[in-house]
């Protein structure tokens, strides 16, 4: 599933750094059929349609974020008079390698952060190296819709991100990372429902962010199918399965990429809320698509990283 670039507590970066190391092994990542997709057909109207093409229906907004306050990003900035000047590049979702060839002209559009819907003019093609640039941004956060290729990626939305990002890596998610999640995750995907998925992280003094272990999440009405990541970036069962032993079995965040996913919600606007120790550490609220309404008519996901705000990394000392 999709989120960002996550490395161990004892080697974080920038976002440029990672990207640079993911594409050195790049060679070996499509010799095992990683790819990357997105997409976006225009809607029919009701909860269950992309807002984000430009229809009438969609999720109810979700609560909007005040100027000055901490974003979900870890970013507090609000953009310059004349507005900020976003610059991102696709990658794959599974450990933030280059989009293949096939990919490099996706169409990537600039949401509202809150309704989801497409903000008027602001709509580009990637270049050559997968990058894309949106000048004269002057709202706090916004949101990315990438759509992409048939049969190799699924519609990606991204939300709760700031325009003063320069170097921040937009995912998008394989077709073939979705096919996964059945085998090694126990979960059936609803074509009806919509699905989110994220990372926990702390910034440190220095910027560099790192993820945190260990910690819970859930969404606003209780429902979904919640599910963790493990160390080689899928994601893992909740329980035990007698019929695959095999399974790797987590109920809270790997502190080596700190990734959840949420299968299986109902359509609009959800808030996730992050738990550590019992207490909540942070929350991140934005839109879900129904897969049914997406271009390949099965598959659609929101995404948001939930950035926390304490002095030090605060994943327990015995978090594994």
């Amino acid at each position: 599933m999709s989120i960002r670039r996550i490395d161990p507590p004892s080697a974080p970066g920038s976002r440029a750094q990672r990207f640079a190391a993911g594409a050195l092994v790049l060679a070996s990542a499509l010799a095992l059929g990683c790819s990357n997709e997105t997409g976006g057909p225009e809607g029919q109207g009701g909860l269950n349609m992309p807002i984000a093409m430009g229809g009438a229906g969609g999720p109810a907004p979700a609560a909007p974020t005040g100027d000055g306050t901490m974003m979900a990003d870890g970013m507090t900035s609000a953009p310059p008079a004349g507005g900020a000047t976003f610059v991102g590049t696709i990658v794959e979702s599974v450990n933030d390698m280059p989009v293949p060839s096939s990919q490099l002209e996706l169409t990537v559009r600039v949401l509202d952060n809150v309704t989801g819907m497409p903000l008027a003019g602001l709509e580009t093609v990637t270049d050559d190296n997968a990058v894309v640039s949106f000048p004269g941004l002057t709202q706090d956060q916004v949101g990315f819709m990438i759509q992409g290729v048939p049969d190799q990626a699924i519609d990606t939305y991204t939300f709760n991100v700031s325009p003063l990002e320069q170097d921040k890596l937009l995912r998008v998610v394989a077709k073939s990372s979705v096919l996964t999640v059945k085998t090694v995750a126990n979960v059936t995907l609803d074509p009806q429902m919509a699905d989110i998925a994220g990372a926990i992280y702390w910034d440190s003094p220095d910027g560099l962010e790192h993820p945190v272990g260990c910690v819970t999440v859930s969404i606003d009405d209780g429902q979904g199918d919640i599910r963790y990541f493990a160390s080689n970036n899928l994601p893992t069962t909740n329980v035990a399965l007698d019929s695959a032993p095999y399974l790797e079995v987590r109920t809270a965040t790997n502190p080596l990429n700190g990734r959840f996913y949420i299968a299986n919600v109902v359509p609009g606007a959800h808030t996730v809320t992050a738990m550590l120790n019992g207490e909540v550490v942070g929350e991140a609220s934005l839109p879900a698509f129904a897969g049914n309404m997406s271009s390949d008519g099965e598959n659609a996901i929101s995404l948001t990283d939930i950035t926390l705000s304490a002095p030090a990394n605060p994943t327990p000392a015995d978090c594994m």
